[in-house]
């Protein structure tokens, strides 16, 4: 039979041990694993946009926003965007291509692209509105120092044109990222 141990008169209790959360338990768990063993190395290859009208799509990107074609072959288009492709396929194809159905609504993604300098939102905001894209949210300074703004493509996915201090780009236009301490 244990036997508790009197507390000496004036001494302080003893800690409570903190109770985490299963959920935090997971996500520190899934996080050690990850910084154990890495499954994917740390880039993007090629985001697939889902269109309604390929070759309205198309046109936008190609010719609208100047995009440089890679690659055209039956209903897919790859574009060369700085060591990754952008692809255009067909809404329906990709769905059914990934086991989904097409839906409606914000499909909880959007694009950037990021400028130089300031000056640079505002002009690139204001040619993809002369060549057709629809403004989402103008060009603006933003609370983190920042500016930007956002415009849709002809299916209404959402590009964001920024500008960030904190974020340096090369000749080529990469941005250059420090690791995370």
């Amino acid at each position: 039979m244990a036997t508790k141990k009197k507390r000496a008169k004036g001494a302080a209790k003893p800690a409570a041990k903190k109770r985490t959360s299963p959920a935090k338990r997971k996500a520190s768990s899934a996080a050690k694993t990850s910084r154990a063993k890495p499954i994917l190395e740390s880039r993007v290859s090629f985001i697939t946009i889902g269109v309604r009208d390929f070759l309205a799509s198309l046109a936008f990107y190609r010719d609208s926003l100047g995009f440089k074609l890679h690659m055209l072959q039956g209903d897919i288009a790859m574009f060369d965007v700085g060591g990754a492709v952008l692809a255009l396929y067909p809404l329906k194809l990709l769905a059914e291509d990934a086991g989904l159905r097409p839906g409606q609504g914000f499909g909880g993604i959007a694009l950037a692209h990021n400028v130089r300098n300031k000056k640079d939102v505002d002009r690139v905001m204001n040619a993809a509105a002369e060549r057709g894209a629809r403004i989402l949210v103008p060009a603006e300074d933003k609370f983190w120092g920042g500016r930007s703004g956002y415009f849709a493509d002809p299916d209404g996915y959402p590009w964001e044109v920024a500008w960030n201090p904190g974020i340096k780009m090369d000749a080529r236009g990469r941005l250059i990222l420090k690791p995370a301490e």
